[in-house]
């Protein structure tokens, strides 16, 4: 096994445990280049935030250095704070850290990782329910907006 792949485990294992819409929000971040490491709301942060997702600082010396000197700021790391509490956040908060040179190259390798969590999701689900045999849907037409009732067989 790669170290890139022995990284990977402990982040597959903390999206896996998030809820849908913080997966989509963290890939919706993600993609807008906007997640990464020098943040509150980095991969571990994002899910107890309170406000929205903001972008990751340059360097590690900025984000530090803006923590100590803005009270301001500092309130908004209390999200952080209660993320890292949660099962499995401190392995994949240092996965995600080595994940990549770069917050560029974490992202490029992460995307991936949600989609494929997002999709296992969706084939689950699918795979649960069961076929129907009674289907009632809406008729959409301006003009009618009773309920239409079709047996499905």
């Amino acid at each position: 096994m790669t170290r890139i792949q022995e990284l990977k485990i402990p982040i597959r294992a903390w999206l896996r445990s998030g809820p849908d819409s913080w997966l989509a929000a963290l890939l919706a971040h993600a993609q807008d280049g906007k997640l990464g490491f020098y943040s509150c709301c980095c991969l571990i942060g994002s899910r107890t935030a309170s406000h929205a997702l903001r972008p990751a600082y340059a360097a590690g010396v900025a984000f530090v250095r803006e923590y100590q000197n803005n009270p301001e700021f500092a309130r908004f790391l209390d999200h952080l704070c209660r993320a890292r509490m949660l099962e499995g956040a401190g392995e994949a908060e240092r996965a995600f850290g080595s994940l990549g040179k770069d917050d560029a190259e974490r992202r490029c390798r992460l995307i991936p990782m949600v989609r494929a969590e997002l999709r296992l999701r969706d084939n689950e689900r699918s795979a649960r329910e069961e076929p129907a045999i009674f289907n009632a849907r809406v008729d959409r037409s301006a003009r009618n907006g009773k309920m239409e009732e079709s047996a499905v067989v």
